[in-house]
C-alpha cells in the first residue's frame, strides 16, 4: 500500500497531522505516569529496584562492591551496573549484570563481569543497541561489548584523562560515540573502535560530567550536547568539534547529568547540578530554573514516559510530572542516607500486550512525507479513538523513543487485527526503526505492544 498526495492533499494531511499530535500529546500530559519500574544506584554497593515508583527494594550482591555510579536496561527485563573498583590498580572496575534471573519473587540475581574489565573506576555505561555497549572510566579507558559478558578496551590513546560519561549510537552500519571526563576533555569515535581526540572552542578548563545526543524538532537535527564546569557544549559534527553554546543556564555548580525529553515537538535538554538552583530546562531559546526545591543535589536524571526522574544525596528519588515534582522515596527510609548517582525507569506492565506484524506496510517510507501502516493483533474490543495511539520510533525494538506521533485511523481487518496509519514524522535521519504502538492512559483499550514492526527510512 503505497499513498500519494495530490494538490492541497499533502498539506491537508500535516495540518490534520499537528492537530492529533497536539491531541495526543495533551493525553500524554494529563495521564498518570506509567515508567514506575526500574533501578536506582548509589554509594557503597547501592542498588534499588521498584515496581511501583514508590517501593524501592535493596537488592543483595553476592560479592563485596564499591560505589555503583551508572546502571543501564533496554527492556526492564535485563541490566547493567559499574562503578569503582575495590581497589583500583589491582582490582577490576565493577560491572554487574543481571539477565532476569529471581531468588524467590523479589531478589535479582546479579553477577560480576569481570572477564577484559580493567583495574580503573567505571563511571556510566550506554548501550547503542541491544548487544553493542560501551564503558567510561578513568584514565581515559573505555570499554566495550558485543553482548557476550567479555570487555575490551577502546579508548587508548585517545586521552588520559578520567572519563565520566559515554554516549554511543548507530548511524546506518556504524556506531558512533562520544566521551567527556576531566579537565576539559572529550573523545569521540565515528566507527566504534577508533576514538580520538576532540577540537574544543577555548580549550575549557574544569570537568566534563555527561553527554548526550539531542533531537531539534524545529532544525530537524541532531547534536551532541556536553555539560560541565565550564558551561553547556555542542557539536553537530558526531563528537569531533566542539563550541560553547550562546546562551547558558544560570549560574552552574558542578552539574552532574544532561538529558533530552524524548518526543515532544520542541527541543527540551534538561541539565541537573550540584547547587541552590539544582535543574534548569532549555526550550531552544531559553534557559528556565525547574528546580525540585528542597531536593538539594542532583546526581542522577532519567526521562521517559513523559516523566523525569532524579536521584540525589541522603538516597532521594525525585519524578516530576504534569509540571509538579514530588518525593518518590523519603530519605528517612535510607538509615544510612547513601548517595544515588543513578536511575533508569520502564513502562509499567498494566497494559494489555498486543503483538504486531513484522514490517510496516509500505516497508519504507520518506521522513514527514509518506504515510504507513502497522497491523497489530489482539487489540482489546471498544471503540477506540485513534488520537489516543500512540506510536514510537526507536533504534532498537522498545527503546527509548527517538520520534512520536498519533495515529492518524484505525479501521478493523480480518479476525482480531487492526490497521492502523500514520505519518512518518518528519526529521529522521535515513536508516531502520523499530515501531512500538501504546494507548494513552486515557484512551479507550489501554494496550501496548510486545513486539515491534520495523521500517526504513530512506530519506
Amino acid at each position: 500500500m503505497k499513498i500519494a498526495y495530490k494538490g492541497n492533499a499533502n498539506n491537508f494531511v500535516k495540518t490534520l497531522f499537528t492537530v492529533m499530535f497536539l491531541v495526543c500529546l495533551l493525553a500524554l500530559l494529563v495521564s498518570p505516569a506509567s515508567a514506575q519500574t526500574g533501578w536506582a544506584v548509589g554509594d557503597k554497593g547501592t542498588l534499588l529496584f521498584t515496581t511501583d515508583g514508590t517501593t524501592w527494594d535493596p537488592q543483595p550482591l553476592k560479592t563485596p562492591t564499591a560505589n555503583l555510579n551508572s546502571v543501564f536496561s533496554l527492556d526492564g527485563k535485563t541490566a547493567y551496573a559499574v562503578g569503582d573498583s575495590l581497589n583500583p590498580g589491582k582490582e577490576p572496575g565493577t560491572i554487574l549484570y543481571w539477565d532476569g534471573t529471581l531468588n524467590g519473587k523479589k531478589e535479582q540475581i546479579w553477577a560480576a563481569q569481570t572477564e577484559g574489565v580493567e583495574k580503573v573506576n567505571l563511571h556510566e555505561i550506554f548501550f547503542a543497541d541491544a548487544t553493542n555497549g560501551f564503558v567510561a572510566g578513568d584514565g581515559g579507558v573505555i570499554l566495550y561489548t558485543s553482548g557476550d559478558g567479555k570487555w575490551a578496551q577502546k579508548g587508548k590513546g585517545a586521552t588520559t584523562q578520567n572519563l565520566n560519561s559515554v554516549y554511543a549510537y548507530k548511524v546506518k552500519d556504524a556506531y558512533r560515540g562520544v566521551a567527556v571526563g576531566a579537565k576539559g576533555a572529550i573523545v569521540y569515535t565515528s566507527d566504534g573502535t577508533n576514538w580520538k581526540a576532540a577540537t574544543i572552542e577555548g580549550k575549557p578548563g574544569g570537568d566534563f560530567r555527561s553527554v548526550r545526543r539531542i533531537y531539534n524538532p524545529g532544525t530537524k537535527k541532531y547534536h551532541l550536547s556536553a555539560v560541565g564546569d565550564s558551561g553547556v557544549y555542542s557539536s553537530t559534527d558526531g563528537g569531533a568539534n566542539w563550541t560553547k553554546q550562546k546562551k547558558q543556564p544560570g549560574v552552574l555548580t558542578k552539574p552532574m547529568v544532561v538529558r533530552n525529553y524524548p518526543g515532544l515537538n520542541t527541543i527540551s535538554v534538561w541539565v541537573g547540578q550540584t547547587g541552590n538552583n539544582d535543574i534548569f530546562q532549555w526550550d531552544g531559546t531559553t534557559w528556565s530554573d525547574t528546580s525540585f526545591k528542597d531536593f538539594g543535589d542532583v546526581y542522577g536524571m532519567f526521562i521517559g514516559d513523559g516523566a523525569v526522574w532524579i536521584t540525589g544525596a541522603d538516597g532521594k528519588i525525585g519524578r516530576r510530572y504534569n509540571l509538579k515534582w514530588e518525593l518518590m522515596r523519603n530519605p528517612k527510609d535510607d538509615k544510612d542516607k547513601l548517595k544515588l548517582n543513578g536511575i533508569r525507569m520502564f513502562p509499567g506492565k498494566k497494559k494489555s500486550q498486543v503483538d504486531q506484524d513484522t514490517a510496516t506496510s509500505p516497508d519504507s517510507g520518506i521522513s514527514g512525507v509518506n504515510a504507513l501502516s502497522t497491523i497489530a493483533h489482539g487489540i482489546p474490543a471498544g471503540n477506540i479513538n485513534a488520537a489516543n495511539i500512540v506510536i514510537s520510533l526507536s533504534g532498537h525494538c522498545q527503546g527509548e523513543a527517538l520520534a512520536m506521533t498519533p495515529a492518524l485511523s484505525i479501521v478493523s481487518g480480518s479476525g482480531d487485527s487492526k490497521l492502523i496509519s500514520f505519518l512518518l514524522p518528519s526529521g529522521l535521519d535515513p536508516g531502520k526503526y523499530f515501531i512500538s504502538i501504546s494507548d494513552s492512559e486515557d484512551g479507550d483499550a489501554n494496550f501496548e505492544s510486545s513486539n515491534c514492526a520495523v521500517v526504513d527510512v530512506v530519506q
